[in-house]
């Protein structure tokens, strides 16, 4: 409950501030501009940080330090699949920001994604 709260507080303040301008798209529109092979730089729902390659294939990689996790994406409908090598499949929405995208959960920010 207290990691939904401030979540929940991150994401008001970074719209409050206005740099957050979200626009809505598709998942297809959204993940054809992300998926491109090129790192994007993550910044998870609890504040800690790493880095995120969507490939045009459907693969991702996540690398925060040391560690390196493989997986693969899909688009369903409005949102896109996210299944990571040993964790349960995390359906987001993308919504667009000024500087890279916010994936939304529901209604939790999960990561946010800017180019580094």
């Amino acid at each position: 409950m207290r990691i939904r709260f401030v979540a929940s507080c991150v994401v008001a303040l970074v719209i409050a501030s206005g740099s957050v301008v979200i626009s809505p798209a598709t998942a297809a529109e959204n993940v054809s501009q992300i998926a491109d092979g090129q790192p994007w730089q993550v910044t998870m729902f609890n504040g800690r940080r790493g880095e995120m390659t969507f490939n045009p294939d459907g693969t991702l990689k996540m690398r925060r330090g040391i560690m390196s996790m493989d997986g693969s994406w899909f688009a369903d409908g409005e949102q896109v699949c996210l299944t990571m090598v040993n964790m349960p499949q995390r359906c987001v929405t993308f919504e667009k920001t000024a500087d890279g995208y916010l994936a939304v959960n529901g209604e939790n920010m999960a990561f946010a994604i800017r180019r580094p």
